[in-house]
């Protein structure tokens, strides 16, 4: 499968979609680390797209035995699988979008 175009569909999505969102967020007044991730939304958004095209029935043994291993040649900055599961729960709203 050919990840590319699906990839570049994700990030123009994430190019327009990002800098609205993160304007409309409720703030709390308190200053917040803005540090980016290893992975970018449209990397995470990506994988996750992937996953449920594919046949895997759990994401762990997709991204490990599958990304990990055929992948990382598309995600450079690949991160471990504790560490995708953390940034997943960010891609929720764009991807419901």
């Amino acid at each position: 499968m050919n990840i590319l175009p699906v990839f570049c569909e994700i990030d123009d999505f994430c190019l327009i979609f990002e800098p609205l969102w993160h304007h409309r967020l409720l703030q709390s007044g308190a200053e917040r680390r803005n540090k980016p991730n290893a992975l970018a939304l449209s990397e995470v958004m990506t994988i996750l797209v992937l996953f449920h095209a594919s046949g895997y029935r759990n994401l762990k043994t997709f991204y490990t035995s599958h990304v990990q291993k055929h992948l990382r040649w598309g995600f450079p900055r690949l991160v471990s699988y504790n560490r995708f599961v953390e940034l997943q729960r960010e891609a929720l709203v764009p991807l419901w979008c």
